[in-house]
């Protein structure tokens, strides 16, 4: 349970990847991970809503479209749908209207990454979970691609092997 407020982020598929994350009560710059956990049904995030009073929750927008609308519904003016967007650049676009954000896939990637190696993100004690959330924070590598047509150079990230859906929980 978490008295303060935190942040959720959700990676839907077969089965929902959650990271839960509150504020530092003596660094508002440095985050806690407080739950890392896999829910079943999108009622479950109901409950995790409520017992760490997420203010922000950025869910994955696909592929579960209709579930996750649902949940968005569910949780107006705190649950935004998530959409990986190439031509976005800078900050997360946040469209309060339409309950959704997008942003850069590569840039979010680098964010989330710069968080744990500048030791901003305190993680739990080393349990099975955390060790999984790892290896799924390692699972994608940055790779530099190089358009054949115009020459132009860019960074993607690709999966380098295994799941990253912790990853991207955390990420959003």
């Amino acid at each position: 349970r978490c008295d303060d407020w935190s942040n959720m982020g959700v990676d839907t598929g077969s089965q929902l990847h959650v990271v839960i994350l509150r504020p530092d009560p003596d660094d508002s710059s440095r985050r806690h991970v407080v739950f890392i956990g896999i829910c079943h049904a999108f009622e479950e995030l109901d409950s995790l809503m409520e017992r760490f009073h997420v203010d922000r929750c950025v869910i994955d927008g696909l592929p579960e479209q209709h579930a996750t609308r649902k949940f968005v519904a569910r949780h107006a003016g705190k649950a935004y749908r998530h959409f990986f967007n190439e031509n976005q650049k800078g900050a997360a676009k946040f469209d309060h209207h339409e309950r959704k954000v997008e942003s850069n896939r590569t840039e979010s990637l680098d964010a989330s990454r710069a968080a744990i190696r500048d030791k901003m993100v305190v993680l739990p004690r080393r349990e099975p979970i955390v060790e999984t959330f790892a290896r799924h924070m390692a699972a994608d590598a940055k790779k530099l691609e190089e358009d054949p047509e115009t020459g132009a150079k860019k960074y993607r990230y690709i999966r380098a092997g295994g799941q990253d859906h912790f990853s991207l929980a955390f990420t959003y």
